[in-house]
């Protein structure tokens, strides 16, 4: 329908190229993508999310209580009250990287003590699905 706007007629080819190109673009960008989501990919409504979050807070509370009291006060320190690692090594009067160690440990053995407390079914994005207590469960969650 532009043909008449085409300068140069040796250009014909890369201008009917362009046309067929713009043409399948825009095939694919109108098709509607009609399939059902996967489960694993479908998020839990908010409230559900809150839900759970809340409740692993509460059971955390007494597992951090569990812990050694170095990395127990590492965790608060850094975790809790959010202060920076180089504010936690100060406070410990020991050097970042020991600070930094005590956390990472910490949140090592948290981890631990919470997958033996409770189930915890995550998605592939980590993302908290269900929360559930074991059997074997601590007297907190």
């Amino acid at each position: 329908t532009n043909i008449d706007k085409l300068h140069n007629l040796k250009k014909i080819e890369s201008w009917i190229y362009q046309i067929t190109r713009n043409t399948i673009i825009d095939y694919y960008r109108n098709q509607t993508n009609h399939e059902e989501l996967p489960e694993w990919l479908i998020s839990p409504e908010p409230n559900e999310t809150n839900t759970l979050k809340h409740e692993i807070s509460s059971c955390l509370v007494s597992l951090i209580d569990q812990l050694p009291q170095k990395y127990r006060s590492a965790i608060l320190a850094s975790d809790i009250e959010g202060k920076a690692q180089k504010e936690v090594a100060d406070s410990e009067h020991i050097s970042l990287s020991g600070a930094k160690s005590r956390v990472q440990r910490g949140r090592a053995l948290l981890k631990e003590l919470l997958h033996d407390c409770c189930k915890i079914e995550l998605n592939k994005n980590n993302q908290i699905l269900d929360c559930s207590p074991e059997d074997k469960c601590c007297t907190s969650c």
